[in-house]
């Protein structure tokens, strides 16, 4: 038998028992293996695959985090210091970056209209939106607890020191030095103000048109102004807030631990209304425009009127939204469920299994369903109906009435005062305590000490002069 002859033996007899051992329903396993709901099901509910997309991941060791979708961009944050930019509509990548050398969780990037903003580690990152290029690197003190805020002159960055940093971004080194010289002792010639919380600060800050909103765990939502640490109000709800913030309209949705939901009116601190859950409440609230969804655990899917906070209808089996239509709900259950939902009462209209995708984006602007696999594979569905994407009324009113946008004080003058001001000292439930006026940069320690909230003090750094919340270090001495 010749050599050529004995190979070819050799390989049929390989295939045979490879066709033995393999029973033929392993393709059609393979083919489900992406956890892919099949087209048939999608036409039957009049929904279809928009696209599907592979992203570059670092094999098993990377995992995508979060989706953020804004305008026309699609922004997936792994574990390993990467974020991948995407076009929302075709899926196509557009670009790729590492934000830190040392690999570590990329948190949701903030957007304006030519950068990008991300933070991971003790790094924050400004990219060109176009092509994700790193235009500026900020080392930080230490390291960040959310994604960043922004807009064109300001970026507010937060840190497990408790404190928000603003940084400002339009502002040449050599004149920020000139401007706030007494920070270059701290090596932060770029901060225009910082403040110390005296809690963990967990949710991204809220940039609105004349101030910026953060959120301490311990329970109080902070209105300051964008150039500087003045504040209008402060928010108390009575309790710690575990869930991060929403915000649509002139309005933020505030969940606290005690079960409680809070609309707030962003400009005045006033409280809307309340709605008890009587469950707790660690998702975010997603308002859309005649409604907010809440997931409260253990108690399913709540549709409250934003009138006056009342229920509307409850779908027990949904554990989290996903998207909303012109006339339904999208959802998914705790056991990996996609639900179809009527918008108007709640009632199940379809579902599905899809326990690949467990990665889903915070979506308030368009109908668009965007699911990701742990390893990077992501998807987007929508509406057969809706060739283009359905439009929610924008959920950013940054503009505030001008008789009720506080004048900025001068320096060293009193702060205005707010309507609220003649509240009493213990604050109601759900109430907004007026903003009291700071101390001067150069005001004596022990006159700062009356500001000290509760809580353990953050670590002071060899060197450093001891902060006190709300406060900013002494200036240098001449030498």
């Amino acid at each position: 038998m010749s050599d050529r002859k004995f190979i070819r033996n050799v390989l049929v007899g390989l295939s045979l028992v490879s066709a033995l051992a393999i029973p033929p329903s392993v393709s059609a396993q393979s083919k489900q293996s992406s956890g892919f709901v099949d087209d048939l099901t999608l036409d039957r509910y009049g929904m279809v695959r928009l696209w599907y997309t592979q992203v570059s991941t670092l094999r098993l060791r990377e995992r995508i985090l979060s989706l953020k979708q804004v305008e026309n961009l699609l922004f997936a944050a792994s574990d390993k210091g990467l974020i991948h930019c995407l076009d929302s509509e075709t899926g196509k990548i557009l670009w790729t970056q590492s934000i830190s050398e040392t690999p570590g969780e990329v948190f949701p990037p903030a957007v304006t209209k030519n950068f990008v903003y991300v933070c991971s580690n003790t790094h924050t990152s400004k990219l060109d939106r176009k092509t994700g290029q790193i235009l500026l690197t900020i080392k930080l003190r230490s390291a960040v607890t959310s994604g960043p805020g922004s807009n064109d002159d300001f970026l507010y960055v937060q840190t497990v020191d408790d404190h928000l940093y603003a940084y400002a971004m339009n502002t040449d080194p050599e004149e920020a030095k000139l401007k706030w010289p007494h920070k270059r002792k701290f090596g932060l010639p770029n901060v225009a103000w910082f403040y110390n919380a005296g809690s963990q600060l967990l949710n991204p800050p809220i940039v609105l048109k004349d101030r910026v909103l953060f959120t301490a765990a311990s329970g109080v939502v902070y209105a300051s102004a964008l150039n500087k640490k003045d504040l209008f109000y402060r928010f108390i709800p009575g309790a710690a807030i575990a869930a991060p913030v929403s915000f649509r309209s002139r309005t933020i949705y505030v969940a606290t631990v005690d079960f409680n939901l809070f609309a707030v009116d962003a400009f005045t601190g006033d409280t809307r209304w309340r709605f008890p859950s009587g469950f707790p409440i660690h998702r975010q609230p997603v308002p859309f425009e005649e409604e907010v969804f809440l997931t409260p655990e253990g108690g399913g899917l709540f549709s409250l009127d934003d009138k006056d906070g009342s229920l509307r209808w409850v779908q027990e089996g949904a554990d989290r939204v996903i998207s909303v239509s012109q006339d339904r709900v999208y959802a998914m259950t705790a056991a990996k469920r996609f639900l179809i939902l009527d918008r108007r009462d709640g009632a199940v209209l379809g579902s599905w299994f899809s326990p690949d995708f467990p990665v889903s984006a915070y979506n308030q602007t368009t109908d668009r369903i965007f699911l990701s696999t742990g390893r990077g594979l992501i998807q987007c569905i929508a509406e057969k109906r809706n060739a283009k994407p359905f439009l929610h009324e924008t959920p950013l009113d940054l503009s505030a009435p001008a008789e009720e946008t506080p004048s900025e004080p001068a320096e060293g003058d009193a702060e205005p005062k707010m309507e609220n001001e003649e509240k009493s000292a213990e604050m109601p439930e759900g109430g907004a305590e007026p903003a009291k006026e700071e101390p001067a940069d150069d005001a004596p320690k022990e006159e700062m000490e009356n500001e000290k909230p509760a809580g353990d003090e953050p670590p002071a750094e060899p060197g450093d002069e001891k902060m006190e919340p709300g406060s900013e270090p002494a200036e240098e001495p001449e030498k």
